[in-house]
């Protein structure tokens, strides 16, 4: 997961976040019927109070959106959002396209791995219709993980997904890798002794939800079998100069962050390194 700030918007030289009520209003904009402009900022309002609501409850606590105008549907605010913020002739869509631009290196926050493509409500459009343009429940993902988790809502606090804007994770290591007899990589999620007993139940069920462990699984076996025969040229040389490399690599790679999948596959091959040396000789050792 990676944490990102709340989209920023340029004006008159300064950076400021970004409101639902300034974006609402911008995408009612659009319209050229005067009476639709009319009728829909009714809900003005509305969405600059739930949007206020939204950053005190979520992601863990109960929300419900306010009731709108008996003149405004969720549909029609729904479509707001497809005509005038997705569509590339829409009022908003450089907006939009500012918060797919905000993730950091391209990457999506709720795998870490996959290219961003699109924009994921966290809570839902179809069930929390004043939230259609609020940025930040705008989340810039991947389109694996937002099919993943489509139009759901969360049952219970310990099954919300992890808040790329919201959540404040602590920055030590809770992703974990278990390395076989032949390097097969099985991850899994072990939080520090002291953390908050809800989010590490909410990152387990995070990492289960948008099924992240086989991915992570999948791209470790590609590194491993890319980085052996390095990994041998080094041991050649000593045992240490294995372990400086494989030291080096992971502080490097934990700069990307420590529970980036990487980072946790690097520090499981550094506290095994007697099975990866075994695992080297045995693969290269009669070959040389």
């Amino acid at each position: 997961m990676i944490k990102l700030s709340i989209p920023l918007e340029k004006k008159k030289g300064s950076l400021r976040k970004m409101t639902a009520e300034d974006l609402f209003v911008h995408c009612v904009s659009g319209y050229k019927t005067e009476s639709k402009r009319t009728k829909l900022l009714k809900a003005r309002k509305l969405v600059a109070a739930d949007a206020a609501g939204y950053r005190k409850r979520v992601p863990t606590q109960s929300f419900a959106s306010s009731k709108l105008p008996e003149d405004i549907d969720d549909d029609q605010m729904v479509k707001l959002y497809e005509y005038q913020l997705v569509r590339k002739e829409g009022a908003g869509r450089a907006y939009y396209d500012a918060i797919l631009n905000h993730a950091v290196d391209d990457l999506c926050p709720y795998c870490g791995v996959q290219q961003v493509s699109t924009l994921d409500h966290y809570l839902p459009k179809s069930s929390y219709s004043t939230l259609v343009v609020a940025p930040e429940n705008l989340i810039p993902c991947c389109m694996k993980c937002n099919h993943r988790k489509l139009d759901s809502v969360a049952a219970s606090p310990e099954k919300a997904p992890i808040h790329s804007y919201l959540d404040e994770i602590p920055n030590e290591p809770w992703l974990h890798v278990e390395l076989g007899a032949h390097l097969q990589a099985t991850y899994y999620v072990d939080c520090p002794e002291g953390w908050d007993p809800l989010l590490c139940r909410r990152l387990e069920n995070h990492v289960k939800d948008f099924k992240l462990k086989p991915m992570y699984r999948s791209m470790a076996a590609a590194e491993i079998s890319a980085s052996c025969f390095e990994w041998y040229s080094f041991l050649k040389l000593s045992e240490d100069a294995l372990r400086f490399l494989i030291s080096t690599r992971r502080m490097s790679i934990e700069q990307t962050g420590h529970n980036y999948w990487k980072a946790a596959l690097y520090r499981a091959l550094e506290e095994n390194m007697d099975l990866l040396t075994a695992y080297l000789k045995k693969k290269y050792g009669n070959k040389q």
